[in-house]
This record gives structure tokens, sequence and C-alpha cells, in this order.
């Protein structure tokens, strides 16, 4: 018994762990590289671009770190990465006909959601929060203000997913997964100005349009031509047209079952095309969403110094 205490006892996990080690490898762990899996959570993308772009706001002097925006921009990224778990609520039902299966879908190209006589859709209701959101920041309440910047910037990237301005119901209305939702997560993106002119006055429904139109595969500085992903978007959706059920279109090819997840998805999306389209995408989300900011806090004033005390300072650096 004393020889036995003596000997080391074998480790069961160091003959498995090589295997897992392999299998860690093998997921997308850096940038542009993709698998054909889903995460068993998915991230909070649109949080995510939110961030990144007030980051990029920051970093290059377009708001102020003494800001209301800077200073509230906790609050935006939180309303922009949770508006669909608040519209499942009662309390999020406020803009007149608002149905969370209908107001986050918007042809740009036919200016019409998919039952525009019943439901409100995404540019309604984007509008409807741009108006709340202007009307706190002038009465100075600026969480308020934040929260509903925030609701627009979820919508706004809404319009980078092809699904949604091609009007494919998705999500848990009709328990159907997207499957790029599912797979192309919004990280690392380097961030840019669109290169389409952005006006004044009506500069966040630009945004939004244009958004929309790029994912349609409409270049939006030149409505009249296509953009590089006009071609892969036509090999997995089909053009909105009306139907029964409204102003839809649909997805082309056969859905899969996760064998983790309990709704099925929608067909899938080529490697290579899923890494175009991600890219392209998301990076116009990002930069749009910056855009929408840097707006906002223009005619708002929000995105100055409005009190240099001690405390704003520490409020800033806290919401770094």
């Amino acid at each position: 018994m004393v020889g036995m205490r003596g000997k080391k006892r074998p480790h069961y996990f160091a003959a498995i762990g090589p295997v897992f080690g392999l299998f860690a490898v093998s997921m997308p762990g850096w940038f542009g590289y993709i698998r054909y899996w889903t995460p068993l959570i998915l991230k909070d993308d649109h949080g995510d671009l939110a961030r990144q772009a007030l980051r990029w706001l920051l970093r290059c002097g377009e708001i102020s770190e003494l800001s209301p925006l800077a200073v509230h921009r906790l609050e935006i990224e939180k309303a922009c990465g949770w508006l669909d778990m608040v519209e499942r609520d009662e309390e999020g039902r406020a803009p007149g006909k608002l149905e969370w299966g209908y107001s986050h879908f918007f042809d740009p190209v036919a200016r019409q959601g998919i039952d525009d006589e019943r439901f409100v859709n995404a540019l309604q209701e984007y509008e409807e929060y741009w108006a709340r959101a202007l009307e706190h920041a002038r009465m100075r309440n600026h969480v308020a203000a934040a929260k509903f910047l925030g609701y627009c910037c979820h919508l706004l990237q809404d319009m980078a997913v092809p699904a949604h301005t091609h009007c494919v119901m998705h999500g848990l209305s009709n328990r159907t997964a997207d499957n790029l939702e599912l797979v192309a997560h919004a990280k690392r993106f380097y961030l840019r100005y669109p290169e389409d002119s952005i006006g004044e006055d009506e500069a966040h429904v630009e945004l939004f349009i244009g958004m929309g139109l790029e994912s349609r595969g409409v270049d939006a500085s030149d409505p009249g031509s296509e953009n590089e992903i006009a071609g892969i978007l036509r090999e997995y959706y089909t053009e909105p047209e009306l139907t029964d059920n409204g102003w839809q279109g649909t997805y082309r090819g056969k859905f899969y079952h996760p064998y983790h997840r309990i709704f099925p998805s929608s067909p899938k999306i080529k490697l290579g095309d899923m890494v175009t389209l991600r890219n392209y995408l998301m990076t116009q989300a990002a930069g749009r969403t910056a855009l929408l900011v840097r707006h906002f806090g223009i005619i708002t004033g929000t995105g100055v110094a409005t009190d240099s005390t001690p405390e704003a300072a520490d409020g800033a650096e806290e919401s770094l």
C-alpha cells in the first residue's frame, strides 16, 4: 500500500486534452475565418456594432469624451442590443401598430414593409424612435435620448441583413433562424465612412435607406448600379413580391437544422460568400452607425462637452 501511494496516478484528461485542443483550433477564433457552426447563444452583434462605432467616434475626436453621448454611451449600446427583447414586452408596443415580426423589415427599393396596411414597418418605427430621441435631447433627458438613439442604431443595423431588406420572415415569429445572423459575428471591423454623400437635414433617413440598398445589392452612391455583392445575394434570396401574406421575398435553397438548436436555419451560405457578405455588410453597418450617432450629436449638441466638472469626467472614464 505504501508503494502504491508513491506512484503517480494516470491523468485521464491528458489523453483527451489534444482532442479538445484540435477542436478549439478548428473553431473561428480569428478575423475573416468562419466554419459552419452556430454558437449555443447568439452573440449581441447589435451592441457590439454600436460599441465599435462609439469608440471610433471618440478615438477620432468626432465626439467629446465629456459629451452626453460619451457619458451615456453604455445606454446607447444596451438599447441597441436589447430592442428585440424590449419589443416582445407590452411596454415596447408603443408606436401604433407595432408588431415585432413585421416592424424590423423594409424593402428600400419598393419603399414598403411586409404589410404596411396593418403594421408599422422598420422605417416608420425608426423615424418614431428618432423623433423621441430628439425630443428627450431637447429636454436634456440624456439617458432617455441615448436609449431611443440606441433603438435607431438597431433598426439601422437591421438594414445590413439581406433577410430584413428582402422582407424574408425569420425569427421567433415563424420559428426560423437566419443563417447569416447565426454565423456572421460583428467583431473587429475597420470602420470607414460610406462613400455616398450624407446631407444634414434628413441624414438619418439617408443612412437608413442607403444601408438597406447596399444589402439589396444596390450601390447606395449610384442607385442605378449594382454593388459588389449583388451577384451573391441573388444566389440566396428572391426579390420581394406581393403574396397572400404581404410583400415578401424568400430564401433560396434547402433549410437545415443545427443539431444543438430548436429551430431550423435558413439555407447555408457558402463559406466564401459568407465571409464576403459579412465583411462588406457589417463594415457598412458599423460605419453608418457611427455616422448616425455623430449626426445626432451635431444637431442636438450632445456630441460636445456640456460640463467640465470632475463628475462628468469620471462618468466618461467609467463608460470607456
